[in-house]
């Protein structure tokens, strides 16, 4: 009997979660909100689109599928499909109130320009610590090497 009253305890709080768990008209407000002043659409639809072109040209032999590559993104990355699943993300790491604030400073200059410069910044990072572990690449190879021989080597453990 008590087993079945705390089965049915159990049920009773998770059914009564998804309530809880959903996402208010105005949390969804605040993000479409913070989208809106991201540009979320046309970034996204651009992004995808700078990949496969980037993609492309660090492999020439990918160049001629290039255009086959476009449209199957344009073909399955649509933002209407893609927003819902990009609200609940962004839901869950940004309470309302963050949203509305992030949105707000998106619509400054400098959050424009936050916007117009940060895949800059990002590429020159990378580039940076590229600079600086190219010299010792080689280096990790050799570990890698050294630790898959030790790995294949070991004496095979006993299933415990």
């Amino acid at each position: 009997m008590k087993k079945q009253l705390l089965i049915a305890i159990l049920l009773l709080a998770c059914a009564a979660r998804p309530a809880a768990a959903q996402l208010s008209a105005s949390h969804r407000a605040a993000i479409e909100e913070l989208f809106a002043a991201l540009g979320a659409e046309r970034e996204m639809t651009a992004g995808v689109e700078a990949e496969i072109r980037a993609a492309a040209a660090r492999n020439p032999a990918m160049a001629e599928y290039q255009p086959l590559m476009l449209a199957h993104a344009r073909r399955y990355l649509r933002w209407p499909e893609l927003k819902e699943d990009f609200v609940r993300v962004y839901a869950r790491t940004y309470t309302e109130a963050e949203a509305r604030q992030l949105a707000a400073f998106y619509r400054t200059p400098v959050g424009q320009k936050s916007l117009r410069v940060q895949s800059q910044l990002v590429g020159e990072v990378r580039r940076i610590t590229q600079e600086r572990l190219r010299p010792h690449a080689r280096e990790l190879t050799d570990a890698i090497v050294a630790r898959a021989r030790a790995k294949r080597q070991a004496p095979p453990r006993s299933p415990e």
